[in-house]
């Protein structure tokens, strides 16, 4: 093969390999908010507020508490104030959850003690309005 058409064949394999990764789409980082030290009450607490990255599930994981302890879950759009779903997770469990939020919009759950006879307790974890 004559060198001229090596040096086309290249440019050409990395003109191809340019445009084809100038269109892949570029996710940012999914956000993330601390519980730590997080009161779970029967009138509920609401979480920082994240912004939405993708359309995936929401996360919520929480660490262990002596005797496992369930959470009532709901998912609230920070703007409209209106709930987008709701679940119920258990302590040392990561909780993923489907609802009806949107990607580019902001949420905040709101964690509650509903369960009959529980005491209200502490918790430690993390949660994401995005799985990835």
């Amino acid at each position: 093969m004559k060198k001229q058409t090596k040096k086309k064949l290249l440019l050409g394999a990395f003109a191809a390999t340019v445009i084809a990764g100038a269109s892949v789409e570029i996710v940012g980082a999914r956000q993330i908010g601390e519980l730590s030290n997080f009161k779970v009450t029967s009138n509920g607490n609401a979480t920082s507020t994240l912004k939405k990255m993708n359309s995936t599930n929401t996360i919520l994981n929480l660490m262990d508490t002596v005797g496992g302890k369930r959470v009532d879950v709901t998912n609230y759009n920070s703007n409209t104030g209106k709930s987008v779903g709701s679940a119920q997770v258990w302590t040392a469990t990561r909780g993923s959850f489907y609802d009806d939020s949107a990607a580019g919009g902001s949420y905040y759950l709101k964690l509650f003690n509903k369960k009959l006879f529980q005491d209200n307790f502490t918790i430690y974890g993390s949660w994401s309005p995005d799985s990835n």
